[in-house]
């Protein structure tokens, strides 16, 4: 309870009548006041959550949170200019106002583990750097053992947008955050000479469809409720989704061992419902 407002965002993503009703008595009930009184004793803003949630949710259920210090930008690199400048967890970050020097707080969608969510330094260049004039996009570092997109769900650079957060309510988490490990994302082996093989693409060709990134997608969040987002099993579903995104034909492989578990086969036949 020690942001009842955050709590209501969360109740809000259930889209649950019953479980919304008990948020507002449990409001009421740790305020000391009865339902007779809710209008003179909550804050407007609690009433406003309480009566007005679809303010928050679109139809199909999903909750968007408009954060204004944040934006959404193309991620690159530029070594010829920042190799000198850009250490390892650092990046040059520009708004559609220029240079932003700030802690901030960066990932890409989709992220499925904790480690997918970083946090950078933005850091400041001198007056006189061509880099200046850049506008909505974010340098990454290209020093360091792995390149810093590769971290966010196994992102590169080639179009891929990147989501920037530099509101003070969520970077007062930016230790915690920065303490997760990021996954590995490294290819699946295909064979076992560790190569693609004509007959592994002709299978894979023949064999995949975009519904299965669907199927794979709500298998993780089955997962991560049930087992939690650390769990063994999410971290599999994890590397698969994006070997499959990736175009890997070591994917379709994984998934076929998988098939007949019980989170992969529930989220299957969620998906013909």
């Amino acid at each position: 309870w020690n942001d009842p407002f955050a709590m209501g965002y969360i109740v809000a993503m259930e889209g649950n009548a019953r479980i919304w009703e008990r948020y507002e008595e449990l409001l009421l009930h740790n305020r000391g006041a009865s339902p007779n009184h809710k209008e003179e004793r909550l804050p407007s803003s609690y009433i406003t959550l309480t009566h007005k949630r679809g303010r928050y949710c679109n139809e199909h259920g999903k909750l968007h949170v408009h954060i204004g210090q944040s934006r959404s930008v193309f991620g690159a690199a530029f070594p010829e200019q920042t190799q000198n400048i850009l250490k390892d967890g650092q990046c040059l970050f520009f708004t559609e106002q220029g240079l932003l020097v700030n802690t901030v707080i960066v990932s890409r969608s989709p992220s499925y583990t904790p480690g997918d969510v970083r946090v950078l330094e933005s850091i400041n260049l001198p007056t006189d750097s061509p880099l200046r004039r850049l506008r909505n996009c974010i340098l990454f570092s290209t020093g360091g053992t792995r390149p810093e997109a590769d971290k966010m769900s196994g992102g590169d650079l080639d179009g891929d947008l990147y989501l920037v957060i530099w509101d003070t309510r969520l970077l007062k988490y930016a230790q915690q955050i920065g303490k997760e490990e990021p996954a590995d994302y490294s290819a699946l082996p295909t064979s076992e000479s560790n190569s693609s093989s004509k007959e592994d693409w002709i299978s894979y060709v023949s064999k995949f469809d975009n519904s299965m990134l669907g199927i794979v997608d709500r298998a993780f969040y089955n997962t991560a409720k049930e087992k939690g987002i650390s769990s063994m099993e999410a971290k599999e579903l994890n590397k698969i989704f994006s070997s499959l995104v990736d175009k890997n034909p070591a994917s379709l492989k994984k998934l076929d061992k998988i098939a007949g578990s019980s989170y992969l086969t529930s989220a299957s036949k969620s998906s013909t419902d």
